[in-house]
C-alpha cells in the first residue's frame, strides 16, 4: 500500500509562487499560459492549430484531411516546394493560381553564419583600431546571388590587408512564401535588371519579286551574358521552334515586306525580336555607250541591284566618250539629287526617261554629258 499522501480539492486553486510536480500532469480542461512556455523534451501534439495545414499530394487528399476548413487557413497542394496553394473560401478549398512555400530557418547552420559573422566583425574592429582603411581599394562585385565588398586595410607597420565580405542576395527561387503581388514586382525586377536578347537575323534580307528565293533565318539568346537557346521555348511568328536556324522559301508576286518575330521564354523571362525582308523589283544601273537608248531589253542588260529605294551610291564605274544609266522601279519617286565622285551636284546633266520593264514603269535617268574619267562615283538620292 503506498505511503503517499493524496489530497483532493474540490473548487478552485490558486497559487502566487511557483508550483513543481515531481511526477505526471494530466489536465482535462483547457489550459491559458499568459508568458512563455518551455519544453525540454519532445513536444508530441496530434493537432496543432494554425493557419497553414501543410502540403499535400493532392486535392482529394487535402480535403479528406480537412473537409470542412475555416476562415483563415490555407495549405499547399504539391509533390516539392514551391507549391500550388490552396485556401479556404465559404467552407471550401480554392485555388488561389500562386505558388508558395514554408521558409525553413536552419538553425544549426544560422548559429554557424552567426559566428562566422562575428569573427568577421571582430577582424574588421582589429583592422580598423591598427589601420586605415584604402578608399580606392574598395570594389563591389554583384552577381546574381550575392554582392561581394573586397577592400584593403593598411596597419600601422605599413602591411596592406585584404578583406572580403559576401551577403546574400534574395532571390525569387529563394524567398520562400510571398504574396502574388510581392512575387510579380520580384519578377519584372529579375527581368528588368537580366532581360531576355533577342537577335535575328536575315540571308539575304532582300529579294526579287517572282523569283523563289531561299533565306536563310539565323538567331542567339542570351541572357545573363550567357548563350540559353537551348534551354529556351522558341517560337517563330508563333510556331514553335527547336533550333537556332530556320530555312524559308520566299516567292512573292509584288513588292512587299515580310515580318518574322522571333519569341523567346528562359526561366519566365521573355524576349523578342523581329526581322523584315523585303520584296522589290529590281533596280539597275552600268556605264553605256553614247548611243544608248532606255528599252526593256537594253535596261535589263545593266547590273542588277535589290534595294529598297531610290538612294544607291555607286563606286568605279569606268566610261569612255559614254554615258551613266540608271533605272529604278517609279514608285520610289523621282530622284532630288545627283552628285559625282567630288560632292559636286549633277542632276542637271542627267535626262529623265520612263520605260516599261517586265509591265512595271521605271525611271530612267542617263547622264547626257559623257564622262571620260575612271574610278567615278555616283551618289542618287
Amino acid at each position: 500500500m503506498s505511503s503517499l499522501k493524496n489530497e483532493a480539492i474540490q473548487g478552485n486553486l490558486s497559487t502566487s509562487r511557483d508550483i513543481t510536480a515531481g511526477g505526471h500532469l494530466n489536465v482535462r480542461g483547457n489550459s491559458v499560459f499568459g508568458h512563455n512556455v518551455v519544453i525540454k523534451g519532445w513536444l508530441d501534439a496530434k493537432n496543432i492549430k494554425g493557419p497553414c495545414k501543410g502540403l499535400y499530394a493532392s486535392l482529394d487528399a487535402l480535403k479528406e484531411a480537412y473537409p470542412r476548413p475555416m476562415p483563415g487557413w490555407y495549405a499547399l497542394v504539391g509533390n516539392t516546394l514551391p507549391a500550388d496553394v490552396y485556401r479556404s473560401d465559404g467552407g471550401e478549398w480554392v485555388a488561389t493560381g500562386e505558388q508558395g512555400g514554408e521558409v525553413n530557418l536552419y538553425l544549426d547552420q544560422l548559429e554557424e553564419d552567426v559566428a562566422n559573422l562575428d569573427d568577421d566583425v571582430k577582424d574588421i574592429q582589429e583592422f580598423i583600431a591598427d589601420g586605415v582603411l584604402l578608399g580606392s581599394s574598395v570594389t563591389f562585385n554583384t552577381t546574381a546571388n550575392t554582392v561581394t565588398l573586397t577592400f584593403k586595410m593598411k596597419k600601422s607597420d605599413g602591411t596592406e590587408a585584404p578583406f572580403t565580405v559576401n551577403v546574400p542576395i534574395v532571390t525569387r527561387q529563394t524567398a520562400g512564401m510571398m504574396t502574388a503581388s510581392d512575387k510579380q514586382t520580384l519578377i519584372n525586377l529579375d527581368a528588368t535588371v537580366w532581360p531576355v536578347t533577342v537577335t535575328i537575323s536575315a540571308s539575304p534580307d532582300i529579294v526579287e519579286v517572282g523569283v523563289s528565293t531561299k533565306v536563310t533565318l539565323t538567331w542567339e539568346i542570351e541572357r545573363r551574358g550567357a548563350e540559353v537557346s537551348d534551354e529556351s521555348e522558341v517560337t517563330l511568328n508563333g510556331e514553335e521552334k527547336h533550333s537556332t536556324m530556320e530555312e524559308i522559301t520566299i516567292n512573292e508576286n509584288s513588292p512587299k515586306t515580310l515580318s518574322y518575330t522571333l519569341t523567346a521564354v528562359y526561366d519566365n523571362v521573355t524576349g523578342s525580336a523581329t526581322k523584315q525582308i523585303h520584296v522589290v523589283y529590281p533596280t539597275y544601273f552600268g556605264s553605256v555607250q553614247a548611243d544608248w537608248a532606255p528599252t526593256e531589253t537594253s535596261v535589263k542588260s545593266l547590273t542588277k541591284l535589290l534595294q529598297t529605294s531610290r538612294a544607291s551610291t555607286q563606286t568605279g564605274i569606268s566610261t569612255s566618250n559614254g554615258k551613266i544609266a540608271y533605272c529604278y522601279p517609279a514608285s520610289f519617286g523621282k530622284l532630288i539629287s545627283i552628285k559625282d565622285g567630288n560632292g559636286y551636284e549633277v542632276i542637271d546633266s542627267y535626262t529623265l526617261w520612263t520605260v516599261n520593264v517586265g509591265g512595271v514603269n521605271y525611271n530612267c535617268y542617263i547622264l547626257t554629258t559623257p564622262v571620260t574619267s575612271s574610278g567615278v562615283t555616283q551618289i542618287y538620292k
